[in-house]
């Protein structure tokens, strides 16, 4: 770059390459991260950063990784702000501060086509093509096939997806033949691989990220080079992603689809065909792990109770589940021998092999340190063993590895520490922690309401519920709309769409009833819109401007501890004498409401109200710990005063000096006033 003659200071400072930018706005805490970040590039040191909202945080982290000259991952949790730093923040640390960088874009296996499963597949399934439609998609998947540079699912899945399985062509990790294929030359990952080998940014998200360390100790299954420095954005996802990679697992479907093909194989390869008395009991005893749960919906636990004749049973049936599955990988192996190493086979022995290894940890001796679960979801049942604590999983690799990682989020501490996000990764205490408040002014352009009427919500749901559909009413009335309502479940999200949808004069949007890009889209531009959501909107909506006037949150989003993996880390905190309430209910509480608020203010131009209908936050021992977690918006537990900030004018209802008038007055509200917007009243 030809302005690292610069400190980070002066590039980013008021005379800066920057300054030439009309939206420039210097920031003191976006150049203190950028200081912070340097040093831990310079000293092969972990650093966390909370960096508030408005912060500039990936320019403060992509600048001194580009300096630094160091092989760099960069890792994001959701996809649109990886495409952020690839199409818009990297464009522009080009054109204002020069020079060229080399930055490979990279997905997981399954986003990228598989020549060899494109090929095998219109081999194998030649009787498909003759309808037309299919042979026509085909067709069109085999010419972009040819003009791709990188195999993106995302530029030809739009025209197939009706007539060709995307997992039927993907390059999923369980089918890949490696060096025996002969596609290998013309391979998407491995053109990817080798174009990040040479890269002096790589950019991933955290599950292709996990995916990465899981496999470190076996060198043949590595899917990034050996990098210098990582710097995980949005890093308050990381333990969720995690804990999926260094678990166990299989699934129903799994199992069917493979020893569908297993079958398949048998009927083109004769030396497999010879085996198929033992191919059939396989594909029988895969059949019977559903008749264990013929009612289950949701999560249940295993294992729990060891002596419980049914969790004998069950670990049986693993067992001999991995026997079978173990002897028909063999017979495998057998058979691809004497075809010469056939590639079908090869992938089909890599397969099962994995399965045998997942089945040998979920019936072998119980670990106490994972919990066992089984869960349904729709059709699809899945069996795993999820760690309890994934520090122990990230230390050689990541946290402990004397390379330089930067973890960084708006939402990290919660009551002014760190100490629950470095305890779910295993960071050391000793590690630097900076928290950057966020530079945006909330003193004046924000206004938090908490009221105290409401009911408590966790002591009679129903009755919360009935006193906050009218609180939400009439706080959609004062800010006409340009609204975001997080609930903290579906099931309330949906019963309180119903109960406002025909009362309120907007447009009403609800999660799930369209794409979520497609509702953004339509919440931006419909400004008097409402959006009703939960779970994954509490985080990565960015909706600056008028449109996005009042975030709304239901109540705080404590976790009951219901799930296995809540209740399993609840047991292991209190026989480590922990408080599972204080030490991790609470921050994972306070750190979600923090990405809720987050979304009201994504411009320094913004202002807006923040509502919380929860009075926990006023009569609750900690309270004070959630509020200090908050940015330092002016409190009040007053509707008159949200009218005051939206600058909707509330008056007293007037008082007729004698008999009542013909004319009744305008009602009013039990806690006071006619809201007058213009000239028109309106009752709250």
């Amino acid at each position: 770059m030809s302005s690292t003659q610069l400190t980070l200071r002066e590039l980013l400072g008021p005379t800066g390459p920057l300054a030439q930018w009309k939206n420039f706005v210097p920031r003191e805490q976006q150049i203190l991260m950028a200081e912070a970040v340097e040093n831990a590039f310079k000293s092969n040191s972990l650093l966390v950063v909370e960096a508030g909202t408005g912060t500039g945080k990936t320019l403060a982290y992509l600048l001194p990784a580009i300096m630094s000259g160091k092989q760099t991952v960069i890792s994001t949790g959701l996809l649109n702000l990886q495409d952020q730093i690839y199409n818009k923040d990297l464009p522009f640390i080009e054109r204002y501060f020069g020079g060229k960088f080399n930055v490979t874009l990279l997905k997981g296996r399954h986003n990228y086509l598989c020549l060899w499963k494109m090929w095998s597949l219109r081999r194998r399934k030649v009787h498909l093509f003759t309808d037309p439609k299919v042979e026509k998609a085909f067709d069109a998947l085999t010419d972009w096939s040819k003009k791709t540079n990188s195999g993106f699912k995302e530029e030809i899945y739009k025209e197939i997806k009706r007539q060709i399985a995307w997992e039927d062509v993907s390059a999923d990790g369980d089918d890949c033949l490696g060096q025996r294929c002969r596609r290998q030359k013309e391979c998407f990952v491995a053109k990817a691989r080798k174009a990040a080998l040479g890269a002096d940014l790589i950019l991933v998200n955290h599950h292709l990220f996990m995916a990465d360390l899981a496999l470190k100790d076996d060198l043949a299954g590595q899917v990034l080079p050996n990098w210098e420095a990582a710097v995980l954005d949005e890093a308050h996802m990381l333990e969720s992603v995690a804990t999926d990679y260094f678990g166990y697992s299989i699934s129903n479907y799994y199992l069917r689809h493979l020893t569908e093909d297993i079958e398949k194989a048998a009927d083109v390869w004769p030396t497999l065909g010879r085996h198929e008395d033992k191919i059939i009991d396989l594909s029988k005893y895969c059949d019977l792990l559903e008749t264990f749960f013929p009612d289950l919906k949701g999560e249940k636990e295993l294992f729990f109770d060891k002596n419980e004749p049914w969790n004998t049973n069950f670990r049986t049936y693993l067992t001999e589940l991995m026997d079978i599955a173990f002897n028909v990988a063999d017979k495998i192996d057998e058979a691809d021998a004497e075809q010469a190493q056939s590639e079908e086979l090869g992938a089909l022995s890599k397969k099962l092999k994995r399965v045998v290894g997942a089945l040998r940890f979920l019936a072998g001796n119980l670990d106490p340190q994972f919990v066992y679960q089984a869960q349904a979801v729709k059709k699809r049942l899945t069996i795993s063993a999820l760690p309890l604590n994934v520090g122990p999983f990230l230390k050689d690799h990541l946290t402990e590895s004397g390379k330089t990682v930067v973890m960084t989020s708006a939402t990290l501490s919660a009551n002014g520490n760190f100490k629950y996000f470095q305890k779910s990764l295993g960071v050391s205490n000793s590690s630097k922690c900076l928290n950057l408040p966020s530079p945006y002014d909330f003193a004046t352009k924000t206004l938090l309401y908490i009221p105290k009427h409401l009911p408590v919500p966790n002591e009679n749901v129903e009755i919360f519920w009935e006193a906050m559909i009218p609180e939400v009413e009439k706080l959609l009335t004062l800010s006409q709309g340009r609204a975001l309502v997080l609930f903290t479940s579906t099931a309330k999200m949906m019963s309180s769409y119903e109960a406002l949808k025909d009362s309120l004069p907007f447009t009403i949007l609800v999660q799930d009833e369209k794409p979520r890009n497609e509702l953004l889209a339509e919440f931006k531009a419909d400004v008097n819109s409402v959006l009703f959501a939960t779970a994954s909107f509490w985080q990565g909506v960015d909706v600056p401007g008028e449109s996005l006037t009042s975030v709304i949150i239901e109540k705080l989003p404590f976790t009951t501890p219901n799930k296995p993996i809540q209740k399993a880390r609840e047991r292991l905190l209190i026989r480590q004498g922990s408080n599972y309430f204080k030490e991790y209910s609470l921050p994972e509480a306070t750190l979600k409401l923090k990405q809720g608020v987050g979304r009201l203010i994504r411009h320094e131009n913004d202002r807006g109200v923040l509502a919380i209908l929860d009075n926990r936050l006023w009569n609750k021992n900690y309270a004070s710990s959630i509020q200090n977690s908050l940015p330092a918006s002016p409190k009040t537990t007053k509707i008159e005063d949200v009218a005051n900030f939206l600058g909707v004018k509330l008056v007293s209802p007037p008082k007729p000096p004698g008999p009542p008038l013909p004319t009744p007055s305008p009602p009013s509200d039990p806690k006071g006033g006619i809201i007058t917007l213009s000239k028109k009243p309106l009752k709250i």
